[in-house]
């Protein structure tokens, strides 16, 4: 009787196992579709200019919690953030660096940079490259991007931009 209790419990762990690697690989996959999405944003969005493809993976109630004061939410938002950093910077990129994900958050750290042809909140054009590292934790909701954080340097890249009497 022992024998068949232990052959019943053996099935049952490896029953749980196979569920738990099951999970796994479930969630393994959507962190890997998580990233691509995030990817897409950056590559196609910031990098291309491609407006278009922000409205297929940006949700209609994105929240960008890092943006310049008066953007709106959603894609449009976005799409007025790119087609700002392009005027400013023509050259404009943000590089991806690093990027995981667990459940329904991307973490990125990225390198933003370009060179100045445009006025930048008050700075005039200085025709200087300049660069950012940033942290952006980005939540998404089915399949989209929902809310973005971003953790950046803006005084220092500010400085950059700065002749020395603005930089004071």
């Amino acid at each position: 009787m022992a024998d068949a209790e232990n052959t019943m419990a053996d099935a049952e762990n490896t029953m749980a196992d196979a569920e738990n690697t099951m999970a796994d690989a479930e969630n393994t996959m959507a962190d890997a579709e998580n990233i691509a999405i995030v990817r897409r944003m950056y590559d196609g969005v910031f990098n291309e200019k491609d407006l278009d493809l922000a409205d297929a993976i940006i949700a209609p109630t994105f929240k960008n919690h890092a943006a310049p004061p008066g953007m709106q939410d959603g894609p449009e938002g976005l799409k007025g953030l790119v087609t700002m950093l392009y005027a400013i910077f023509p050259d404009d990129r943000h590089d991806i660096e690093d990027i995981f994900a667990s459940g329904d958050r991307v973490a990125v750290r990225c390198l933003h940079h370009g060179t100045q042809r445009g006025v930048y909140f008050g700075l005039p054009a200085s025709g200087k490259h300049v660069s950012q590292e940033e942290m952006q934790f980005i939540r998404m909701e089915g399949g989209r991007l929902a809310e973005l954080w971003a953790v950046r340097d803006d005084l220092g890249f500010r400085q950059q931009m700065a002749s020395p009497e603005q930089a004071g």
